[in-house]
């Protein structure tokens, strides 16, 4: 468990202070495909006006409140950032209940919801086993589960690409765009 508390330390700490401009530098850092890669999710999702679809490490809500605009159905967000959940209480619709949890504890009876969608949960996540077992438990049976996660290329060259990116080009963007970016 000491792992799990770690991790969960660290993703609390790496965001508390980025609620307010995280949507802005996901954007950036994702050379703008960060919101045409929600999008995309939320098309994937099978919900109407009467389901209502939990969105597991909501941030700051914007694919629930995608999933609002385009599907007209119920949000349930969770998220384990307090601050992350206040920008999503200001940006979402009076009545999408915000729930500050954890993906692998969730605190849902079985067969809750109509729909499930979570972005870039697993990397926080001590067991990702443990973890989806606990999405598919609180999803009904022939609920439509989508997730949001980066994978690594196979082409060699695309794969170095991305490790210079990702060990060397997000850390310096981070630091200069955060002072507080550990």
């Amino acid at each position: 468990m000491a792992v799990a508390s770690t991790r969960r330390q660290y993703a609390r700490k790496l965001f508390a202070p980025l609620g307010p401009t995280y949507d802005r530098y996901a954007r950036l850092l994702s050379f703008g495909q960060d919101p045409r890669w929600r999008r995309f999710l939320v098309s994937r999702v099978e919900a109407g006006p009467s389901d209502t679809v939990l969105d597991v490490a909501t941030g700051t809500g914007a694919v629930a409140l995608e999933l609002i605009r385009r599907k007209g159905c119920s949000m349930v967000g969770l998220d384990q950032s307090a601050e992350m959940l206040a920008v999503a209480r200001e940006r979402l619709p009076e009545g999408v209940q915000l729930v500050e949890g954890e993906a692998d504890h969730l605190p849902f009876p079985d067969a809750s919801f109509e729909g499930l969608t979570f972005t870039y949960l697993f990397r926080y996540v001590d067991d990702p086993g443990v973890t989806l077992r606990e999405l598919a438990r609180v999803a009904k049976p022939g609920a439509t589960i989508t997730g949001l996660e980066f994978g690594v290329q196979p082409n060699p060259f695309a794969r170095m690409l991305w490790r210079l990116y990702v060990r060397a080009g997000l850390p310096v963007a981070g630091r200069l765009s955060s002072p507080r970016w550990a």
